[in-house]
């Protein structure tokens, strides 16, 4: 579908230390969000987090002509950090190289850091000295605090956080590189002291609906041998396209390009202008664009799509499918007139909570690996198994999952070729199936086809992975079944000859 600071080198200007200054801004969303238990299995009481944190953003320091930019933070629930570069005459010659401790007792805040010298990039690197601080804050001003509600869902949450202005009134950072020393004294430098309190709602079932998605997928011909091929997607509020205009006969790109353009959502047309680059030879001039505009409409054609249902949770997702019809003029190669391409408007209410059945774990199923794989018979009896005892890991790759979750509780299974096709069916299980097929040679397992979800894009869509494949009369094959993201649950496989 159309889904640390760097270091500086000696001569580089000094650079901004991490935004710790703990402010009263709005916690964003993610922060929110990682807070709330994921998918309770009953309605609770708002939850109610509080969090405290110490912070000095930047403060500057002068001994016998080197200047020190310090900073540090404290927090009480996540993470601590400090940071420190040493400059002479303006260049950097060492900054903090790892090994932290951030402590704070309610009035100093303590800690101490390596240090190291600025490299080319390449390998670690190497430690040159080390830096120890030791600094009173006391309040400086009044507090001030300020409430904000987020929105998640039907999740929502309360965060009030409070901003205490704080000083540096004593104390210092002291540093040691090689045989020489330094003393920095930060009086008077600013930070502050903050808590934030979260309160979130927890509801039984966790309830999103994403923004709707239409797509487009279009081929035309030109009546000049050339021909057009477009992909486009809505992404909110935007469309993005990809276009080409590749040569009939030999197939070889004129010119592409990926564009987008506001879109006001569905049922709109899709109007707007794809800039393409032609194609030159390598060591030409840059090569020259055109202007490609995209005009389609939609009609619907009455297909819809079912729902989709997963373990720990149900996602709806209903499809409207319909067709688009409009032309598309290109720059120098005249205007392509598009009929009938497919496309599809997808609205989804995902559900999510605790599963009610098995639980992982349990005794292992007899063909928890390949060597003690189940026998399938093509169009024999269908096959049950609980693959909850099932160990995690796959015992070999499933190529059809190479950027999505690691799949997990396989089992295996095996049947012997027809000479034709034959189809591995999980219909009836009862979670999210990823089906993998192999040969042997030798002791290696080969992967010859794999299969996650079975019609995507059709009304008949499931996430029941069926898989089939052109066997060899008397040849072993192998099947590996796997649950997509490490679901399990009941498991039933049938062979069937035949597609």
């Amino acid at each position: 579908m159309l889904r640390a600071l760097p270091r500086l080198h000696p001569g580089a200007a000094v650079r901004r230390h991490r935004p710790w200054w703990p402010t009263a801004a709005v916690l964003p969303a993610a922060v929110v969000v990682a807070l709330l238990p994921a998918a309770p299995a009953a309605a609770a009481p708002p939850a109610r987090e509080t969090t405290h944190t110490v912070g000095l953003p930047e403060c500057l320091g002068e001994a016998d002509g080197v200047q020190a930019v310090f900073g540090a933070r404290w927090e009480d629930v996540r993470m601590a950090d400090s940071d420190l570069t040493l400059l002479r005459d303006g260049e950097v010659f060492a900054y903090d190289a790892g090994d932290r401790t951030v402590e704070w007792d309610g009035s100093v805040l303590a800690g101490s850091l390596t240090l190291a010298e600025p490299g080319d990039g390449e390998g670690p690197a190497e430690e040159i000295g080390r830096a120890s601080y030791r600094l009173t804050l006391v309040a400086d001003g009044p507090t001030s605090t300020v409430t904000t509600r987020e929105g998640d869902g039907n999740r929502s949450s309360r965060v009030v956080v409070t901003r205490q202005p704080m000083r540096v009134t004593g104390g210092s950072v002291d540093v040691t590189v090689g045989e020489q020393e330094w003393s920095f004294g930060l009086t008077g430098c600013a930070g502050a002291a903050s808590t934030a309190v979260v309160f979130a709602s927890q509801p039984d079932t966790y309830v999103e609906r994403p923004p709707a998605a239409v797509t487009a997928q279009c081929t035309s011909a030109n009546g000049n041998g050339e021909q057009l091929v477009l992909v486009a997607e809505t992404h909110g509020t935007a469309v993005e396209a990809v276009l080409a205009v590749v040569d009939g006969s030999t197939g070889d790109v004129l010119a592409v390009g990926f564009d987008s353009w506001d879109w006001s959502g569905a049922p709109a047309p899709f109007r707007g202008t794809v800039q393409l680059v032609v194609p030159v030879p390598e060591g030409e001039p840059d090569p020259p664009t055109v202007a490609a505009v995209v005009d389609l409409a939609a009609q619907k054609t009455g297909q819809t799509r079912t729902a989709l249902v997963f373990q720990g949770g149900r996602d709806r997702i209903s499809t409207e499918f319909f067709r688009w019809d409009g032309t598309v003029t290109a720059d120098g190669f005249g205007t392509f007139s598009v009929t009938g391409c497919e496309g599809t408007l997808q609205t989804a209410v995902n559900r999510s909570s605790t599963p009610s059945g098995p639980q992982p774990g349990g005794p292992a199923p007899a063909n928890d690996g390949p060597e003690a794989a189940t026998v399938l018979t093509p169009d024999g009896r269908p096959v049950n198994a609980q693959t909850r005892g099932a160990a995690v890991p796959a015992e070999a790759p499933m190529s059809c999952l190479e950027y999505d979750p690691d799949p997990g509780h396989t089992v295996w299974f095996r049947f012997t070729g027809t000479g034709g096709p034959v189809t591995i069916s999980p219909a009836g299980s009862s979670f999210n199936t990823v089906l993998a097929a192999y040969v042997r040679d030798g002791d290696e397992l080969v992967g010859v086809e794999c299969v996650d979800d079975d019609g995507f894009g059709t009304p008949s869509a499931t996430t029941l992975a069926a898989l089939t494949i052109d066997t060899l009369p008397g040849a072993s094959y192998y099947v590996q079944a796997a649950g997509y993201a490490a679901q399990h649950g009941r498991l039933r496989l049938a062979a069937i000859a035949g597609r």
